[in-house]
């Protein structure tokens, strides 16, 4: 059992929330719930269009919401600018209210285990005065981040990850103020921008999992989402969205800071991969992004940038990256190292073949890319035209579409799998042989 399985276990005990879904039927799995979360329809791929008629969740349960840390915690939400280039500070009383929230949270179990990992893995004893400014620092510290050739100033990752940044030129005129969400993986924010709120508006979910597309886990969504930002004086001034986020539904403000501060300090002692932690969570898996900020350089700073799950699917399912079906190929002779590299396929799929089959890919840089016109290709040189963005350094699984003879194949008795930018040049390329049924294969060097 991993260390962010017993801190939910500990925070369902106490503070967390119950979470239903609908059934088939569209009733109600546990009608009395503290949290009934109605995730409706899939999201309009790229578009930003409202798909889902209703908010995603139908009820929050009022009593948990008054829990002392929610209402600690919920202070510290408007502290924030949205616009994420814009000078921000922090008051007196905005560092009191984060310490109050740190004491309330430091009394609950879930922060005590965090506590307790955090100094065995750090060999040291830790004070809780200690650990609270350390969190301070790393969780609402302001920073520059430099990224992509850009620097981004007053940056915290309690803004980023609680709260939500938008990204867009706000001295064009609304006509033209059209933006991204940047962060915002949090369910209980979620819920007051669009239930209390009216500022937020859930599209559908979007999870691009295999096997089971349709949202079956009630303490994840993955989804789109739009965000009108209102100045004080109640103007809008830009209408933001996001093709695709998420965050963890149920779980209390300070389990969330203490499985994100856990992560922090397990990034920092190595016991990441790259960026990410893989886990399973009540028998479902789950990637766990940590950004820390970057630096001038292009190093990892000391603070948190960004933190959030990537959720794919049941543990027992054949899905990308399950541990218990999952080959390695080492890539050689061949080039996996450009801009977008392949990372995983699934070559062999139990049953049918035709659109089962699947390549995940990763943009490998710090900026984001427009795959248009980019081609994955098979070994004979039939291709699969792109048309997506992948966001820097995230991961995207593209199903291969059999519509003809000519089209891409992966072919079971061993291939080769090719990426093509625009100009024709492949940019990576990966061998693998006899693949068998129902095993993701993953390449690595």
């Amino acid at each position: 059992m991993t260390i962010f399985q017993e801190l939910w276990k500990i925070d369902q005990r106490q503070n967390g929330c119950s979470v239903s879904l609908k059934n088939d039927q569209g009733s109600w799995i546990n009608p009395d719930a503290d949290v009934l979360m109605d995730e409706q329809v899939k999201s309009g791929g790229t578009a930003n269009k409202d798909l889902a008629e209703k908010p995603l969740f139908h009820k929050v349960s009022q009593n948990k919401l008054d829990l002392p840390t929610y209402k600690k915690f919920m202070k510290l939400l408007n502290n924030y600018i949205v616009n994420n280039r814009l000078e921000e500070d922090i008051s007196a009383a905005e560092r009191t209210e984060i310490f109050e929230f740190f004491d309330a949270a430091f009394e609950t179990e879930v922060m005590k285990k965090a506590k307790h990992y955090i100094e065995d893995i750090s060999e040291r004893t830790l004070t809780n005065e200690y650990l609270q400014e350390k969190m301070f620092d790393i969780w609402f510290k302001l920073y520059t981040n430099y990224y992509n050739g850009r620097s981004t100033h007053y940056c915290s990752g309690f803004e980023h990850v609680f709260v939500g940044e938008g990204k867009y030129n706000f001295r064009r005129s609304l006509a033209d103020v059209r933006g991204t969400i940047s962060g915002y993986h949090n369910w209980v924010k979620f819920y007051l921008d669009e239930n209390v709120r009216g500022i937020v508006n859930y599209l559908g979910y979007q999870y691009g999992l295999h096997g089971n597309d349709g949202p079956d886990n009630p303490n994840v969504v993955t989804l789109q989402m739009a965000w009108n930002h209102i100045d004080i004086e109640g103007n809008l001034k830009a209408q933001l969205f996001k093709r695709k986020g998420g965050f963890f539904v149920g779980t209390s403000p300070e389990c969330e800071f203490a499985m994100g501060t856990v992560a922090f300090f397990e990034n920092q002692v190595g016991l990441f991969s790259g960026d990410k932690r893989s886990v399973v969570i009540n028998g479902e898996r789950y990637d766990l992004v940590l950004y820390r900020n970057t630096l001038q350089g292009g190093g990892r700073g000391n603070y948190i940038r960004s933190f959030f799950p990537i959720y794919l699917g049941d543990y027992s399912n054949n899905g990308a990256s399950n541990e218990s079906n999952t080959v390695v190929v080492p890539v050689k002779n061949l080039t996996n190292n450009g801009d977008i590299i392949i990372t995983e396929a699934l070559i062999n799929p139990r049953g049918e073949d035709s659109n089962n089959e699947w390549v995940k890919i990763k943009n490998n840089t710090d900026r984001d890319i427009s795959l248009n016109n980019w081609q994955l290709q098979d070994k004979v040189g039939r291709g699969q035209t792109l048309t997506s963005n992948i966001e820097a350094g995230k991961e995207l699984v593209i199903n291969i579409r059999r519509n003809n003879a000519n089209s891409m194949q992966l072919g079971n008795g061993g291939g080769i799998i090719s990426i093509f930018n625009p100009n024709g040049r492949r940019v990576s390329s990966v061998r693998y042989k006899r693949a068998k049924s129902g095993i993701t294969y993953k390449f690595e060097d």
